[in-house]
This record gives structure tokens, sequence and C-alpha cells, in this order.
């Protein structure tokens, strides 16, 4: 993308000077950005309104505000708990996340076809309609092994929150290991 030459000038650029490339240009071209800085503050008090200024915050507020402060402001959020969460919305790296992330996109045509199978059935065939996803989570995940049980059911969490926009709740997951258990069990 730089030539040779292009390169050796960027390490010699001064403050201000930047290299420049998106699709449409045929190489990277050099652009300069003015040098900005605010002027000193005369007293503590606009040392104060410039931090405040750059955090965010109006010319009268104080960034300066108590640990009691902010915990009584955060208590009209709702807290989600890190089990209640998805993969793609969990900010965690777990064992199972890329795996699951990748089967989510390879299995959610088969996911898909199960689920709809499960919500389309009348009551007398729901016990059956929800081992067939069952069968299909266990299939799609290849778990054989206990140990492998929280797998399926995070993929489980991770489908339901892709295909019905809703988190999958928490109080279901024991529904689901033992049905996953039964499968894997009556398969060996």
């Amino acid at each position: 993308i730089m030539s040779e030459e292009q390169r050796n000038f960027l390490g010699k650029c001064e403050t201000g000077r930047a290299a420049v490339f998106y699709t449409g240009l045929q190489k990277a071209t050099f652009i300069d950005v003015p040098v900005y800085k605010d002027p000193a503050p005369p007293n503590y008090e606009g040392k104060t309104r410039i931090e405040n200024r750059y955090q965010g915050f109006t010319d009268h507020l104080s960034p300066h505000i108590s640990d009691q402060e902010v915990r009584e402001y955060m208590q009209q959020f709702s807290v989600i708990q890190a089990e209640e969460v998805a993969c793609s919305l969990c900010r965690f790296q777990c064992e199972y996340r890329d795996r699951i992330l990748q089967l989510a996109e390879e299995g959610k045509e088969r996911f898909k076809k199960a689920l709809d199978y499960f919500y389309g059935v009348t009551d007398d065939k729901k016990t059956e309609a929800f081992n067939t996803l069952t069968k299909v989570i266990v299939q799609i995940t290849q778990i054989k092994e206990e140990k492998e049980l929280d797998l399926a059911w995070c993929y489980t969490k991770e489908m339901w929150l892709r295909l019905e926009g809703e988190a999958l709740e928490e109080y279901r997951k024991e529904l689901f290991i033992d049905h996953f258990q039964d499968f894997i069990l009556f398969t060996k």
C-alpha cells in the first residue's frame, strides 16, 4: 500500500502529520492536522472547566463525585448476571465461547427447524417435539460426555437469543440438562 519512500518518510513525520489510505486511493497519502491546544488555565477553576470538557461534562459539573453517588445513580439500571447472557453478548471468554459462536452459524437452520416444529405442535406432542429439539442440539454440539453439558446449554441460550430475540431464562437450564443427559445415556 505504501511505497518504500513513503514508509521511510512516515517515521520522520512531525506531530500533526498522518498517513491516510482508503478504498479509491491508489496509494496512501499524507495529511496535515492542525495542532490544537487549550490555552493554559488562569487558575484552578479554569483547569477544572477544561478537564470537565474533556471528560464530557458541561462547564458546571464536577467529575469528582463519590463512590456512594455512583452507586446510587447505578441503582436505576438492571443488573444482568453473567449466566443470563448469551455468548454473543458475553464479555467473558470461556472455554466454549468460540466453539458456540461457530456452531451457532453452522447449525442455525437445523436448530430453527426443530424450534419451529416445537412451537408448531399441539400440546399432546410437545414432549416429542422437545425431545427432537434436544436431539438436534446434542447432534450439533456433538457432546458425548456429562462434562460437556454446559456447552450444549450455552449453545441453546445463544440460539434462543438469536432466533427469539430474548435470553432463555436460567431456571430452564435443569430441564434442558436433564434431557441432554438422557439423550447421551440413551445413545451410548
